[in-house]
């Protein structure tokens, strides 16, 4: 054979060899992928936003309420950029409330009231605008009064860390009725809409260039649900995601999906797609019971899942010093690993020593169930 046909014969083979591997959705060639965002591992804190309330308000809520705890929720967190700067953590959560149309909603709290402390940052929360905290009347206090405050915190820790992971940002929408006080005065929450939801996220908008925020878009694939092209391709790599954000919904999803497309087109948010695991919207879901449900995390986590666990719950834990759902939750590859106490003395007052970080000691990890070879800790994020 000369060797003109033969250059021929292996620059055909070459066309075909690349071809077929160009055709290769990017989970089964894994191994040799740069690393995705999906197969990573980060501590996030759960009500990042709280703050407790004073040893006086409690004992007011106990005498207005017998049984209703003068303990309550035990912890308080840093603001969200000390979180992400000293307790590298790497998801936050936020609970969404409602305000009216003109603001004032939630600037008399039912403690305050009770207390006789007066408004509550009128100069804030007398304003228009999407309001953050736990309870309203009764765990009202937070590092972050609104949500476009919350979301400009987050901001600008990224912009001085271009370079980190992108940060999950999990939103609960409340809505309905909120805590019974009989005898005392305590407003229902307004519900949720299809011009709320938009409102959200035009106060994200107002934070976020559309180019910083990954969306259920920049993953769906044409003619394909946002559920297979999750399946088929993956999440984006780290190298396309690195300072940004990712909004993912921890309730509310048949209300949003009630006023969305069934791939989420066009929406910023993920919806919570633990109830169905095959639906077109499905990407994200909650899974919090890691250890009955390890198993079932590891295998969602190998789909392209992406998962959002609990270390613990409030006082539990923290109290009693078991680790036990903390290792789970790490073990099962969950890429979020959410806690109420994400450093060290945060359960002091409990005795414990309890809190929870990846074991690296590191703000990311290569994850443990999905992290494809040669994933390197040390490569994950520099600065």
């Amino acid at each position: 054979m000369n060797n003109s046909k033969l250059n021929v014969r292996l620059l055909s083979a070459g066309v075909l060899v690349a071809a077929v591997l160009a055709a290769v959705p990017a989970t089964a060639n894994a191994g040799h992928d740069p690393v995705r965002m999906n197969q990573v591992q980060v501590i996030g804190t759960h009500n990042s936003f709280h703050t407790e309330i004073t040893d006086a308000e409690k004992l007011i809520r106990e005498q207005a309420k017998p049984g209703s705890g003068t303990g309550g929720e035990e912890y308080s967190h840093a603001p969200i950029a000390q979180q992400l700067e000293e307790q590298h953590v790497r998801s936050v959560e936020l609970d969404l409330m409602l305000d009216n149309p003109t603001g004032g909603r939630f600037t008399n709290p039912l403690l305050r009231q009770l207390s006789g402390e007066g408004a509550w940052h009128p100069e804030v929360m007398d304003k228009p605008g999407i309001k953050v905290m736990h309870e309203e009347d009764v765990d009202y206090r937070s590092t972050c009064l609104t949500f476009v405050d919350c979301l400009q915190q987050v901001k600008a820790w990224s912009d001085k860390h271009r370079d980190a992971v992108p940060i999950t940002i999990l939103l609960q929408f409340d809505q309905g009725n909120g805590p019974a006080f009989p005898g005392h005065t305590t407003q229902p929450l307004l519900p949720w809409t299809k011009d709320a939801f938009a409102a959200a996220e035009k106060e994200v908008l107002s934070v976020f260039p559309r180019s910083r925020i990954i969306t259920p878009d920049d993953l769906r694939h044409r003619n394909l649900t946002l559920h297979d092209s999750v399946q088929k391709y993956g999440w984006p790599t780290l190298k396309e995601s690195r300072g940004k954000v990712l909004f993912g919904m921890d309730n509310l999803r048949n209300e949003f999906l009630s006023v969305s497309e069934p791939s989420l087109n066009g929406r910023l948010f993920f919806t919570n797609a633990q109830d169905d695991a095959n639906a077109p919207d499905a990407a994200f879901m909650i899974r919090d019971e890691a250890p009955q449900l390890h198993d079932l995390i590891q295998s969602l986590v190998k789909q392209n899942f992406l998962i959002r666990s609990r270390a613990d719950s409030p006082n539990v834990e923290a109290k009693s010093g078991d680790t036990t759902r903390r290792e789970a939750a790490l073990t099962s590859g969950a890429q979020v690993v959410s806690t109420d106490y994400p450093g060290p003395g945060m359960s002091a007052r409990f005795g414990t020593g309890y809190y929870a970080e990846l074991p690296t000691g590191n703000a990311v990890r290569c994850n443990p169930v999905n992290a494809p070879r040669g994933c390197k800790d040390a490569d994950l994020e520099k600065h």
